[in-house]
């Protein structure tokens, strides 16, 4: 979960396989264990090296912005879809998929409240780019 009450329940990243071009589907189940009083927007992010920038990203509110974290009350499950298109002169090999959320008013992240290997994005699995 992440801290300010947001948990992902469930991911699903379409396929593992892709060409340079394809489009990633990525689908994301959020439920809140609290009522939320500010709006979020989610990051889906695509890296060759989690320290460097992403190749690709997809930013938006949840549910296509259906569903505003801020109207979020306690319990509420919200099923979050982002496609990321990965650039056209991607290389060929393996990428990480990592997810998470930032305050839209100011872009500070929020940060993950157990042990994670990043504070402030949840790698969901990784994929392959292939000629």
């Amino acid at each position: 979960g992440y801290n300010g009450g947001i948990e992902l329940r469930e991911y699903g990243i379409q396929r593992i396989d892709y060409r340079a071009g394809d489009v990633i589907q990525v689908v994301l189940i959020w439920m809140s264990n609290m009522n939320i009083q500010e709006d979020f927007t989610v990051f889906v992010h695509v890296y060759a090296e989690m320290d460097a920038p992403p190749v690709a990203q997809h930013d938006g509110y949840p549910g296509g912005g259906d569903y505003p974290t801020g109207r979020w009350d306690s319990g509420t499950k919200v099923l979050d879809r982002h496609g990321l298109q990965l650039p056209s002169a991607i290389v060929p090999g393996e990428y990480s998929v990592a997810v998470g959320l930032y305050r839209a008013s100011d872009g500070v992240r929020l940060n993950l409240s157990s042990n994670h290997e990043y504070h402030d994005r949840l790698v969901l699995g990784t994929i392959s780019v292939v000629e």
